[in-house]
């Protein structure tokens, strides 16, 4: 098992929301990367992030049979097309939900990473 990183993590996931919006105009085979991609996210956050590892493995499964279905099947499209919307939707809003919380909450030294107003 991998050390955890949580925003390699988010680098993972970003890619694979890029190319499941890619895969929808046109580029089929940019589901299976993406699936590659949520999976590294998976792994790179097992240790720390149990909770959220869990979270990214089901919203790969979810996509795994949604994407397929979405991109080959015209009578479907519109009701696989809105389900896969929305598991990407909370997988982005998730990601982003927990990396705020790391910059809410500090690093190891128990200091906000981030300070308001201050200049990133």
């Amino acid at each position: 098992m991998r050390e955890s990183c949580i925003e390699c993590a988010a680098k993972h996931v970003g890619s694979a929301l890029v190319l499941l919006s890619e895969a929808r105009h046109g580029y089929d085979d940019h589901v299976i990367l993406a699936l590659g991609e949520l999976e590294q996210a998976v792994q790179e956050t097992e240790l720390s992030h149990p909770a959220l590892s869990e979270f990214i493995r089901e919203a790969r499964k979810s996509l795994t049979i949604l994407m397929p279905q979405y991109l080959r099947d015209t009578e479907m499209n519109e009701e696989r097309g809105v389900e896969a919307m929305e598991v990407e939707a909370s997988l982005r809003k998730r990601m982003w939900s927990e990396l705020l919380g790391q910059f809410v909450a500090g690093d190891s030294d128990g200091e906000p990473d981030i300070t308001p107003g201050e200049n990133v």
